[in-house]
């Protein structure tokens, strides 16, 4: 992957902000110019093989985890939980795609300075322009996503960071009988040992089932 830079490398610094969106690209796997800031002018070169190949070369956690976990990993986690309690295929194929922003958000942390504010506008953008193409944004619920990836959390920093702190915002209540059980379900999920093809397929498969179970569904 390569990057293109404005020409005056002090704009890098947060103190110039003279940048526009077009002045820093990078190339897609595909050989396509990708603008992480103006993820909609560029939406249409965006393949689902970028976002699937960014995804499972990316590691969640900065790599600080028990073994390698992927963002591929993770949204594919991700999207079989709400699959598993949610009858609507179209919210499985949300969440999945929902993290896709890595592939334009890590170049825009580098290269770009904002508020975190600004920064989590961005990540949304980029997010619901991929969801525009590749899914129904409209049908997007929210709160469903959120939920599911708490669990999600849950699950990770039980079984890949093993903290088990009871006084940990996201360690699971030993009273909540369900929720330990969805919890349990996904570090049932993860698997070890996979290599990042592996992850890639499984990402680009899960979306091509999901689409499909949409579709049918539309015919009947």
């Amino acid at each position: 992957m390569s990057f293109n830079l404005p020409s005056d490398a002090k704009q890098i610094f947060p103190e110039d902000q003279s940048r526009t969106s077009r002045e820093i690209y990078f190339y897609s796997t595909l050989g396509k110019k990708i603008y992480p800031l103006d993820p909609y002018y560029c939406i249409a070169d965006i393949q689902l093989w970028d976002i699937a190949t960014s995804l499972s070369l990316s590691y969640k956690f900065c790599g600080m985890t028990r073994r390698p976990y992927t963002m591929a990993e993770h949204s594919i986690c991700l999207a079989a939980l709400i699959r598993r309690n949610c009858p609507d295929p179209e919210q499985a194929r949300l969440a999945l795609l929902s993290a896709s922003d890595v592939m334009g958000f890590g170049q825009r942390s580098i290269l770009h300075f904002n508020t975190p504010a600004e920064l989590a506008l961005e990540r949304m953008t980029w997010i619901e322009a991929v969801w525009g193409k590749f899914a129904s944004p409209i049908l997007a619920d929210t709160d469903l996503l959120q939920q599911a990836k708490s669990v999600i959390l849950m699950a990770e920093r039980l079984e890949l960071l093993q903290i088990e702190d009871p006084e940990d915002n996201f360690y699971p209540d030993p009273a909540n009988e369900q929720l330990n059980k969805q919890v349990a379900t996904v570090r049932i999920m993860m698997e070890e040992g996979r290599s990042q093809n592996f992850w890639r397929q499984r990402f680009l498969s899960l979306y091509a089932d999901l689409t499909s179970e949409i579709e049918n569904a539309h015919k009947k």
